[in-house]
């Protein structure tokens, strides 16, 4: 996404954060939070957003970061990945998409399907809910882990 892109993005989020939750405050911190969660295609940790963006915001905390996560998941703009021994990693919602986990080395990567609401109408049809959101994830092993076992298994 273009930077113009991003910043019409976070812009257009900030608005009807306003709207929706008027006491919270959009400070440059959060914002560059958002922003950062929209440019990145990788699914990063709290951790790693600290890391990046203290360069930036000498005095931003880690718990600044873990709140601002934690409500803009609350408010929808993201989703939280929870994978044991990994930790939680956090993804931007703005594109209908998929995750495929690696279960060796906890990589996450995005996959793409558009007939997904197959699969919403026989949920809907076998339960009764009614549908509010879909997450998908697929667990396996990421092609590096697949090559690496292989390696093992040769050198075996």
């Amino acid at each position: 996404m273009t930077q113009a892109k991003t910043q019409e993005k976070v812009q257009e989020i900030v608005k009807d954060l306003k709207s929706k939750y008027p006491k919270f405050r959009i400070t440059e911190p959060r914002k560059a939070i958002l922003t950062y969660m929209i440019d990145t295609d990788r699914h990063p940790t709290a951790e790693e957003i600290y890391q990046y963006l203290k360069q930036d915001f000498k005095s931003i905390s880690l718990a600044t970061i873990y709140n601002s996560l934690h409500f803009l998941v609350e408010a929808g703009y993201l989703y939280e990945l929870t994978q044991a021994g990994s930790g939680t990693r956090y993804d931007f919602v703005g594109d209908r998409h998929y995750h495929m986990i690696c279960k060796r080395c906890g990589r996450v990567d995005d996959f793409y399907y558009h007939d997904i609401h197959v699969i919403n109408q026989a949920a809907m049809d076998q339960t009764g809910y009614q549908i509010q959101q879909t997450k998908i994830e697929l667990y396996g092993l990421c092609p590096q882990c697949q090559q690496d076992l292989a390696e093992q298994e040769r050198d075996a």
